[in-house]
């Protein structure tokens, strides 16, 4: 009779996910419950369908991301230089890490990267933050390693929409107030309308076009969705430029560095922070407290190898910098 329950409760099905009962101290628990009122078989009527409780976590946060890897981090409730600590869960705690953020997302290797009040992008990398090119004011990362975000230059729906690729930021049709990205990469928003929308593949696209020459007929066959567009209804939005730079969070940038001011200092500041972002994606060695106080030390491959378009950016910074006779560094 015990083997003959057990062999049930293995067999049983749990609500629409199908899942079996695996975790054997139940199962034993069940089974003495039966056997000690004389019952030879057992049926699992769960109180829900799908997944299983909820477990409210220690904390508070006012934004969460995690990574492909399982990682957390969440964006906490008291207020911090950058909007609100970051924190990482360790299974049982939160741990908190330097610097302040308002938006949060993961990246498959559990790394963090952040977008601070001030609107600039931030990524925890060999343990310090490295700041990155461009402006967000909201950011998504896939599990495939896809970075999009909201920008901060105003478009039609909300703010231009933009990938990340080796060599920066790549804008894309629509706009959006809210980005998050599928496991294969496909980034989904929200506009400022609460419409929500999902890039469509190049296929889905082809599709579409072959459907708008289809004569009336043929296109009733079937039933075609009815089309949609842009997250920003009615087109693609007038484009915009770069994402607009941030600026440094004193949690990061030494003072020296802050204190810079006036244009042509700013100027120069920009043109360095350009040259130094790419050099930083291609995981040059930084060796300055200035350069490693915004991007970490880095020491990653291809340890500063640049392809050949990049190396041909860096030089033409370097020109203009050499023209505005900025400070070698």
């Amino acid at each position: 009779m015990p083997h003959q329950v057990i062999e049930t409760l293995k067999g049983t099905k749990i609500g629409a996910s199908e899942k079996r009962v695996q975790n054997r101290f139940c199962v034993k628990l069940i089974l003495a419950a039966a056997v000690s009122i004389g019952l030879t078989s057992v049926t699992i009527k769960p109180t829900y369908s799908q997944g299983g409780s909820w477990e409210q976590l220690s904390g508070a946060a006012t934004d969460i991301g995690v990574g492909a890897n399982g990682s957390v981090f969440i964006t906490g409730t008291e207020r911090s230089d950058g909007g609100y600590g970051i924190w990482k869960w360790t299974g049982n705690q939160w741990q908190a890490l330097p610097g302040g953020g308002v938006r949060i997302a993961v990246d498959p290797s559990g790394n963090p990267w952040v977008v601070n009040d001030r609107g600039t992008i931030f990524q925890w990398r060999g343990g310090s933050w490295a700041k990155l090119p461009g402006s967000a004011t909201d950011i998504g990362i896939g599990a495939n390693g896809s970075v999009f975000i909201t920008g901060t230059e105003r478009s039609d729906g909300g703010f231009g929409i933009w990938k990340r690729n080796r060599r920066g930021w790549q804008q894309i049709p629509g706009g959006g107030v809210n980005v998050s990205v599928g496991p294969s990469g496909t980034p989904w928003v929200t506009n400022s309308s609460n419409k929500i929308f999902r890039q469509r593949d190049d296929i889905e696209s082809v599709m579409d076009v072959i459907r708008s020459v289809l004569p009336p007929s043929v296109q009733a066959q079937g039933g075609s969705p009815a089309q949609g567009g842009s997250p920003a209804q009615g087109g693609s939005p007038a484009q915009g430029g770069y994402p607009a730079q941030g600026g440094y969070p004193s949690v990061q940038a030494p003072p020296s560095v802050q204190a810079q001011g006036g244009n042509s200092r700013l100027d120069c500041q920009q043109l360095w922070n350009e040259r130094n972002a790419i050099l930083a994606r291609a995981g040059y060695c930084f060796k300055t407290p200035r350069a490693q106080a915004v991007f970490g030390k880095g020491c990653f491959a291809p340890f500063g190898k640049l392809s050949k378009a990049e190396a041909a950016e860096v030089g033409l910074i370097k020109r203009q910098e050499a023209l505005k006779h900025c400070p070698v560094s």
